[in-house]
C-alpha cells in the first residue's frame, strides 16, 4: 500500500525552521504594513521622514534598475522607428505645416505681452538654479505618481521647489532626504498647475488625474475652448512655477473634459533641473503726466 504523502515537516529540523521562518516573515510584514498605515494616518510628517529615509537607501538600487530598463526600451524603440520611419516623417511634415501659423500668432502675442508688462512695470525674475540631479526612478502604474531625484538636502534642495527638464515641467519637490528627494509628478492627483494656452494665452488649471494624464479646465465659463493639439505652458500666476515652461499637449476633448499628455516624460529623462520657487515682482509704475492746463 502506498504510504500517504507527508503534509508536515515531520522530524526534519530544516523543514520545521523553514516553515516557522516563513510564518514569522509573513506576520512581521503584515504588522509592519499596518504600523505604516497607522503612522501615515496619525502623523503624516513622521511618515514623510520614514519615506525619505527609505528613499535614500533604495536610490542606488532604483538607479541601476532604471538603467537596465531604459537600455532594453531604447532597443525596442529604435527598431520601431526604423520600421515606421516613412509614415512618421510624413506625419511630421503635416504637423509642421499646421504649426507655422500658430508660431507666428504666438510671436505676435509675446511682443504684445512685453509691451504690456513694460507699461505696468512688471519685472519677471528668472528663478535661480538650485541643482541638477539624476532622476533615478519614477512610478508608472501607481495611483500616486512620484519620482526620486538623486540629490537632496545636501545639494540645497527644499520642499516646494519646481523640477523641470529641457522638454518641460516635471513636477514639484514634496519630500527631501539627505541624498534624495521625492517629486510629485504632473500626473499625480494632488498636483495643480496654473497654465495658459500658448497660442492665445487662454488661462486654465491643469490637474493630475493619477492615471498618467492631466485634466485641463479653462477658468472662463462657457463651452470647452480646447482642441486636440493645443500646447499648454505655465502662466506664472501665484508664483512657484516660472512662466512659459512647456507643460502638456491636449490629446482628447470630450464635452467639458480635456485631457492632456505631459510633454516631459520622466521615464525618458536622465537629469532634471531643480529651481527656486518663482516670485514675480512689481515695480512702481511711472507717475502719470500732469493734466493739461484749463484754458
Amino acid at each position: 500500500m502506498t504510504p500517504p504523502k507527508n503534509r508536515r515537516p515531520g522530524y526534519s529540523r530544516r523543514a520545521q525552521y523553514g516553515l516557522f521562518l516563513s510564518y514569522v516573515v509573513a506576520i512581521g510584514g503584515a504588522l509592519f504594513a499596518l504600523l505604516m498605515l497607522v503612522v501615515a494616518a496619525i502623523d503624516p510628517t513622521g511618515f514623510g521622514a520614514v519615506r525619505t529615509v527609505v528613499s535614500d537607501a533604495t536610490a542606488p538600487i532604483s538607479s541601476a534598475g532604471r538603467g537596465i530598463a531604459r537600455g532594453s526600451g531604447m532597443i525596442v524603440s529604435q527598431l520601431s522607428d526604423y520600421v515606421f520611419a516613412a509614415s512618421k516623417n510624413q506625419a511630421m511634415r503635416a504637423e509642421l505645416e499646421s504649426q507655422r501659423a500658430e508660431v507666428a500668432r504666438a510671436h505676435g502675442i509675446e511682443i504684445e505681452n512685453r509691451k504690456l508688462k513694460a507699461l505696468l512695470g512688471i519685472v519677471e525674475q528668472a528663478p535661480a538654479r538650485v541643482a541638477v540631479a539624476r532622476l533615478v526612478s519614477s512610478s508608472v502604474t501607481s495611483s500616486r505618481r512620484f519620482a526620486v531625484l538623486g540629490a537632496g538636502r545636501d545639494a540645497g534642495i527644499r520642499a516646494g521647489m519646481p523640477v523641470r527638464a529641457a522638454t518641460g515641467l516635471i513636477g514639484r519637490v514634496v519630500a527631501v532626504g539627505g541624498s534624495s528627494a521625492q517629486v510629485a509628478l504632473l500626473t499625480d492627483g494632488g498636483t495643480m498647475v496654473p497654465v495658459r494656452r500658448s497660442r492665445d494665452g487662454l488661462p486654465a488649471i491643469a490637474t493630475g488625474t493619477g492615471s498618467g494624464a492631466v485634466d485641463v479646465r479653462a477658468l472662463g465659463a462657457g463651452d470647452n475652448p480646447f482642441r486636440v493639439g493645443d500646447v499648454l505652458v505655465t502662466s506664472g500666476v501665484g508664483g512657484i512655477y516660472a512662466p512659459d515652461i512647456p507643460v502638456a499637449i491636449i490629446v482628447r476633448v470630450a464635452g467639458d473634459d480635456a485631457l492632456a499628455r505631459p510633454l516631459a516624460d520622466p521615464s525618458r529623462i536622465d537629469f532634471a533641473l531643480v529651481e527656486a520657487p518663482y516670485q514675480p515682482t512689481v515695480q512702481q509704475p511711472l507717475a502719470p503726466p500732469p493734466p493739461a492746463p484749463v484754458r
